[in-house]
């Protein structure tokens, strides 16, 4: 089962319990029968961030939440759960509620005090492709101690693995998965990452095609994408290995071999006679790409 920061519908208590405290969550008669915040306490530097998340159950068609801070000068957070502790030490809570049924909320209790250790993240949201894998720690900093040290953990059942170097291997099922990354000389600053597991194919029609030279023929293509609501694409111009020529960009007239290619798929050849290459890539994983060949007589 794959936690996500927006819903979950068929979590329960005891399986979330290592991530979040389960009593703050209120049964009603919305539609809304859980909602749980997570984690539930954690500790921050003044001005420190840290990203939270929620659990929500329910039969209701609006499983949305609000976010807030319950105290006037206990910080920021914004609607993706990111916090941002304020300047003065103290006791703080992050509060999420149901958009539909406000009543319905849960806190997470923050420790706002002045620390040598001090751990923060540069992004919490990142996209990558099934089966590949991420170097985490490049968006981790520590200071004030020469303990740098961080404990990993794949908080998401069957949502990868991550070495304790901080290599993520992302598993090959599209989904938004969570990683948690905790300080190992200050065990109460912890943090979470949120990524989110793309797949995509993609193919290209014709796969070959024969022009005058300078004249003009149209591509399509099919491309299904599981993960991401990016299905966009880019035309470009490519050598036979499908790479990006220099200077070849969707709809330019300035391209190296005198071709170009608009976004609708309109190629026009080049005007020496050869074989060209047309690539359509998908733009949320770029990898991802298929081409086409042009022989131009």
């Amino acid at each position: 089962m794959k936690y996500s920061r927006r819903f979950l519908l068929t979590t329960t208590c005891s399986l979330i319990a290592g991530l979040a405290g389960c009593g703050s969550g209120s049964s009603n008669s919305s539609g809304i029968s859980s909602l749980t915040i997570g984690p539930s306490t954690s500790s921050l530097v003044p001005g420190g961030s840290r990203a939270f998340t929620y659990f929500i159950q329910g039969t209701a068609s609006d499983l949305g939440v609000v976010w807030s801070v319950v105290e006037a000068a206990g910080g920021t957070v914004d609607q993706t759960g990111l916090y941002t502790a304020p300047s003065t030490p103290g006791t703080y809570h992050v509060k999420v509620a149901s958009h539909l049924n406000p009543s319905t909320y849960s806190l997470a209790t923050v420790t706002v005090a002045p620390s040598n250790v001090n751990m923060q993240l540069s992004v919490h949201n990142l996209s990558t492709a099934a089966s590949s894998t991420l170097n985490l720690a490049q968006y981790v900093s520590v200071t004030g101690t020469p303990n740098t040290g961080l404990i990993w953990t794949v908080q998401s059942t069957n949502g990868g693995t991550v070495s304790s170097a901080g290599l993520y291997t992302a598993p090959s099922q599209a989904g938004t998965y969570i990683v948690q990354v905790t300080s190992a000389a200050n065990t109460g600053q912890s943090d979470l990452l949120f990524i989110t597991v793309v797949t995509a194919t993609i193919s290209i029609t014709p796969t070959s095609i024969s022009l005058a030279r300078s004249g003009t023929g149209t591509f399509g293509y099919s491309l299904k994408v599981v993960g991401s609501t990016d299905n966009s694409i880019s035309w470009y111009a490519s050598d036979a290995s499908g790479n990006q020529l220099p200077g070849a960009v969707a709809g330019s007239t300035a391209q190296p071999d005198g071709s170009s290619i608009t976004s609708a798929g309109l190629y026009t050849a080049p005007p020496t006679a050869g074989t060209y290459y047309v690539t359509v890539a998908s733009n949320a994983l770029p990898t991802v790409k298929a081409t086409a060949t042009v022989t131009v007589n």
